[in-house]
């Protein structure tokens, strides 16, 4: 659906979304790399208790995709300082641990990462095209085609990360 609310005259972000696509379609697909993942883990759809177990609910946006791209949606919406969750960090060290516990990740992905990113924010440039079309007063949808625009134009990360860095906690 991306495609269809990115307005022919944002045809270089339409460009740079059919390259991402591209290089996505490279990526390895086996049972360590893709499944059914949750896709839509932020700190509004799970928590964690006292004994660290973290508890997803709202499953309406799994499919079949990469493991890193689910894990990439986490730290998508709890690095961002407006969105984080309180305890980002002890979020990251549990949910990498507890993830690897279920799949042998492959640490070669998390330098994909960045481009999980950009394939979120395409999706979410789409949809706030999407609500302009229902509310045309949408401020925040407007400041973020406006910030999304720059950042893909400029090839800016949605955030700055040596996502490598993370291995540390995966397959421990």
């Amino acid at each position: 659906m991306i495609e269809k609310y990115i307005p022919s005259c944002d045809a270089f972000i339409l460009q740079k979304y059919k390259e991402l696509i591209n290089h996505l379609k490279t990526l390895p697909r086996n049972n360590d790399s893709y499944g059914l993942i949750h896709y839509d883990a932020h700190w509004w759809n799970f928590f964690i208790n006292d004994k660290n177990k973290i508890t997803l609910f709202d499953f309406e946006e799994c499919n079949y995709n990469w493991f890193i791209n689910d894990i990439a949606m986490v730290f998508f919406y709890n690095m961002e300082p407006e969105y984080a969750h309180p305890n980002k960090e002890r979020l990251f060290k549990h949910f990498l641990y507890g993830y690897s516990k279920e799949n042998k990740l492959d640490l070669s992905f998390l330098k994909e990462i960045p481009h999980f990113f950009r394939l979120r924010e395409f999706a979410l440039y789409s949809e706030c095209y999407r609500q302009l079309e229902i509310d045309s007063n949408n401020v925040w949808c407007r400041n973020f085609i406006k910030d999304t625009k720059n950042r893909i134009e400029n090839d800016i990360p949605w955030i700055d990360f040596d996502f490598e860095s993370l291995a540390e906690y995966i397959n421990v």
